[in-house]
């Protein structure tokens, strides 16, 4: 169920590589075989960029792919192992909660302001609102590792 809750942010992170790759052939092609560069493809790559990351911390961290450090995890017993992925999703959760608020608060100041981009003068406030909502879903995915790792925890069927 999961996956389909993030289904939009994978369709975007795709759309976005792509459209990186696209701009990136264009303006090699552009730029050696016709001496002629794409204009703004460097910030577009950029903006681009920042959607592609901001949309795939969700999906990383849904399917468990997100950086974990496990050197000494193999010494902890696994009530202590299930204790441990609570609190590190807590703390996810806890930080990206913190960082969806700022950036919502950031995104409205650049909205309220007209602020864009240097060169192609795309509108800010939108893609900090955008890096906001992708926090937010990233928290929430956090929340739903750690109920379940809660829930794992306290269940008499796991044997501890």
């Amino acid at each position: 169920m999961t996956r389909r809750l993030l289904l939009p942010l994978a369709l975007i992170a795709s759309v976005s590589l792509l459209a990186m790759m696209l701009i990136t052939v264009v303006d090699v092609v552009g730029r050696y075989f016709f001496n002629v560069p794409l204009s703004g493809s460097g910030e577009a790559t950029e903006l681009l960029l920042a959607v592609a990351v901001f949309a795939g911390i969700s999906l990383a961290a849904a399917s468990g792919e997100h950086i974990r450090i496990d050197l000494l995890e193999h010494l902890l017993s696994p009530r202590v192992q299930r204790w441990q992925r609570l609190f590190g999703a807590a703390a996810s959760a806890g930080v990206l909660a913190f960082l969806a608020w700022r950036l919502w608060l950031r995104g409205a100041e650049l909205a309220r302001f007209g602020d864009t981009s240097s060169h192609l003068n795309v509108p800010m406030g939108p893609l900090a609102y955008f890096m906001a909502v992708s926090c937010a879903a990233a928290a929430a995915v956090f929340i739903a590792i750690g109920w379940r790792a809660a829930r794992n925890i306290e269940s008499p069927s796991q044997g501890n």
